[in-house]
Formats: C-alpha cells, structure tokens, sequence
C-alpha cells in the first residue's frame, strides 16, 4: 500500500502540465485543481493507511464507542475510493487523446492501480460500516445494500461537485489596435461547441472559414459536423453558420482545405470517425461542393488506429502537387505525415512519416524544400524538420527551443516577396499553458523568428492564418479563444505585416 500510495501520489504530479493544458490552469479556474489535489492527497493518504495498518483494522470486530474506527476512518476509506474510481476515469478519457508513446503506458498504469484501489477502498469501508452497524434483526442484504447506496451517493456528490463547480474567469481584452469578431460561440446552431478552426482564401477573394460542430459535448468523438462561414468583404461580416459535412451521429472533422491555382479548385480533404479519409471539391469558390469520395486505402496503411488530416490548410508545391498534412497511431506512437496528390487531387498517395509529433502544418521553402511545424506530444517546444524529396522522408528532426507550445495545434503560412519569401506562424505560445495566442515571423527560412505579437493573451488554443489580401499584405487570423474554456469561441482577427514588425 505504501508502494501503490506513493504512485498515485506522482500520477497528479506528473500529469499536472497535461490536466492544466485541459482548462484546469489554477489562476484561471482555481476551483478544479481542487480535484487533482485530492487525488494527491489520497495518495498520501493511501501510503499511510499502509504504514499504520488500517485495513487489519477495518477487518477487526468494532470497538463499541472508538467513532474514528467504526465510522470516520471506514467513511475516508470510502471517499479516497470514489476519488480514486472518479479521478482514474478522467485519466482514461485523457488517455484516449493522448495514448502515445510512454504515456499511453503510464497512463495504463495509473488507470489500472486506480481502478485496483477503489475496488481496495470502498469494499473496505463498506464492510466496517457494515460490522458497525450490525444487529441481528437487520439482516446482512439490507446491511449491505445500505451501505452500498450511501457509497454510491457520496460518489455522485464527489463527481457532481467537480463538474458543477462554476467558471470563475473573467476573457482578457483583444488589443485595442486589433480588429476582431466572433465567427463562433458555444451554442451556436444548437451546437454545444464549435472548434478545430481552418481558414482559406479562396481565389476570388471569399474567406472560407470551416469549424467543428460537436453535439452534446466538447469531446473529440461526440457527434460532430463541419460547418462553413464566409466572407466576401476581407472578414468584416460573414454569412451565417452552415453545415457543410454531416453523417448521422459520426464524428466528422478534421477538415483540410487546399487551392489548387492552377484549375482555381478548393480541394478539402477530412475524416469520418477519426478513421477513415475522404476528399472533396468546389469549383465556384466555395459556394457548392461535390459529393465527398473516400480514399481511405490510398493514404492510410493497415494498422494505423488513429487518423486526422489537418486540421490546418494544405499548400501547393511550385510543380502544382499539393500536400496535405495528418498525424496517425502506429504501435501506439504518434506520427505526423503528409499525403499528397499531383494530378490536380484526382488521386491521392501517402508521403513519409515524422515520428513524435501529431498535428502539423507546412510550407515550402524558396529552395524548395518543405519545411513542417509539428505539435508535440508532451509540452514544451515545436517539433520541427526538413524534406528536400517532397515529404517523402524527412530530415533535421528537431525540437525548435524558440517556439515553446503546450501540446497544440499551430498554422504556419508563405507570404512570396521578390527578395526572399516571409512566414508567419501562430500558436498558443507557452510550454505548458493553452494561452497567450501569438503570431510569430521569420524573415530567414523558418530558422529564426525575428518578430512577434501577441493576439489574445488568454486561454487560447488552434489556430489558422491565411492571406486575405496580397495587395496590401492583410492576414486573417481564426483561432479558438475562451476565459474558463479555451475554445468558448472561435474569433477572427486581421492586421498587417506592419502590425507584426511594429
């Protein structure tokens, strides 16, 4: 006991940077850091039940009038359980996100010892209560019964107090010299969240700005649309929300846009169940699409449990292919990847694969290398490296130590200048928290990022840039934005490169 106590003690410890990424940061909501510091406790208090020997206690006949033994302690037994049982649950469903590499098996681990204990605690404070309350006219099934629906209550007062615990965050103000509009709120169509935002500009002009409509739920495998806005005049109004891809109660996302200029397509690449790959196409500037067509078996190998393209745009190579960028789980370890197509997206064929990071983005250099920006597996910084065949395989696989990131998803563009091309990247810009939205620029092929402004210096999280305007060097930025949650909403900014260098 003292050995699995000092474990779940480290399970919080460890985890802290991953459950605080996931809206439980303690200066913007301090109430739910409440929840894993109990779990701590619990562990400590777990290792001391095993240097004192409580358990051969609780199994002992009762001592009439000793309450901590007959009553408080078997009720703490009982608590600590269904904390263990409620916080092991939560680690699961983070598990299911996040199981790659070591982590899936530590998580395993932590998910298993948790389940173990509750099943150690609460039978143990069920069966003391029950001794303690034993009398020969009450017999042992209505003891028992009792006793198990006090447990069951005090675990849905632990959980309930957890979830209804109110927000407590106030939204940080956008910079007054920073144009910006909601294109997206919790609520919105009905839905109960819109995220994973993906922008493109259109060879018109239109801004086409795609979202992920989650139903019920925030979660990654709720039942989710795509949804469309646009906007004809560079984001100062747009239309309304429009669902674009819907499939009964799948889960579809992960959408992928790409102009394809030389035939003036638009090209949107996306993924049903997080699993299988479809494309489809507009002719008319976003106005109507075809009807989606799968290409699951050209992009994906067998064996890869986990897929999403995207989420951020794809780009067009100076020999007209176009590439897309996507992450999978083989073996349990995360990958990004690209796939690409060179007959204008009739077919599509599977690139290589950069192991250790998941959501990418990409763009091609002046010398026609591809440069891609990988988000980490753990927070801490940018995974980065270098293809000089076209993303077939990749080279300088590297941690970028300027460009910290708390496990999320970034969007890097191309702006093409006569001397040498500029890029801009953007992300939520701390090594822990998803916060502090920052669009970045490099001036040297992507080595060094000589500016950078910050956005929105709140909860933040996925992002997309795009060029709305080539004349006047106008960037449109969506990203997801929120006080208690860092996607409460999606906004659209727009400033120009002046804004960035000044």
């Amino acid at each position: 006991m003292v050995a699995a106590g000092g474990i779940i003690v480290c399970l919080p410890l460890y985890f802290w940077d991953f459950l605080i990424t996931y809206q439980f940061k303690p200066t913007t909501r301090p109430y739910y850091p409440l929840f894993y510091g109990a779990l701590l406790a619990a562990g400590i208090i777990i290792a001391l039940f095993g240097f004192l020997g409580l358990f051969k206690r609780f199994n002992r006949e009762p001592k009439r009038g000793n309450i901590l033994s007959n009553f408080l302690l078997p009720l703490l037994a009982i608590a600590v359980g269904a904390g263990v049982f409620a916080g092991t649950g939560n680690l699961y469903a983070t598990s299911q996100y996040l199981a790659a590499d070591n982590l899936y098996l530590l998580i395993l681990t932590g998910l298993v010892l948790g389940i173990v204990l509750c099943l150690l605690l609460v039978p143990a404070g069920i069966s003391a209560i029950v001794n303690s309350i034993r009398k020969k006219s009450i017999s042992r099934t209505v003891r028992r019964a009792n006793a198990s629906a006090f447990v069951f209550l005090l675990m849905g007062a632990i959980v309930a107090g957890v979830i209804m615990l109110p927000p407590d965050a106030k939204a940080k103000p956008f910079p007054a010299d920073l144009f910006h509009t909601v294109l997206y709120a919790q609520g919105d169509g009905g839905y109960d969240t819109v995220k994973i935002p993906t922008m493109i500009t259109a060879p018109n002009g239109t801004i086409l700005s795609f979202g992920e409509a989650r139903v019920g739920s925030q979660e990654d495998w709720a039942k989710t649309d795509v949804v469309l806005r646009k906007s004809y005049d560079m984001g100062n109004t747009w239309t309304p929300l429009k669902v674009l891809i819907s499939d009964g109660n799948l889960t579809i996302g992960n959408a992928c846009p790409v102009v394809d200029e030389s035939t003036g397509y638009i090209w949107l690449i996306f993924c049903k169940q997080n699993d299988r790959v479809f494309k489809m196409h507009s002719v008319d500037n976003g106005e109507s699409w075809t009807t989606p067509v799968e290409i699951t078996k050209d992009v994906k190998l067998a064996g890869w449990r986990w897929y999403a393209t995207g989420p951020s745009q794809g780009i067009q190579l100076k020999d007209g292919t176009l590439v897309i960028p996507a992450d999978h789980i083989a073996n349990r370890k995360m990958n990004a990847q690209i796939i690409y197509s060179k007959d204008n997206g009739s077919t599509w064929k599977l690139g290589g694969s950069i192991p250790g990071g998941e959501e990418a983005t990409l763009v091609q250099l002046d010398n026609g290398d591809l440069y891609i920006n990988i988000r980490p597996v753990k927070p801490g910084f940018r995974v980065t490296a270098v293809s000089s065949d076209e993303g077939l395989t990749w080279h300088n696989i590297s941690h970028d130590k300027s460009l910290p990131d708390p496990a999320c998803q970034g969007n890097i563009i191309k702006i093409y200048k006569p001397g040498g091309s500029l890029y801009l990247f953007t992300n939520a810009a701390d090594s822990l928290y998803r916060e502090k939205m920052t669009v970045r620029l490099s001036n040297d092929e992507c080595k060094t990022w000589s500016k950078s402004k910050v956005l929105y210096s709140g909860l933040a999280s996925y992002s997309a840039l795009s060029l709305i305007d080539a004349k006047s060097d106008t960037i449109g930025c969506i990203f997801e934005s929120g006080a208690n949650y860092y996607a409460e909403k999606i906004v659209f900014v727009r400033f120009s490169l002046d804004y960035i260098n000044n």
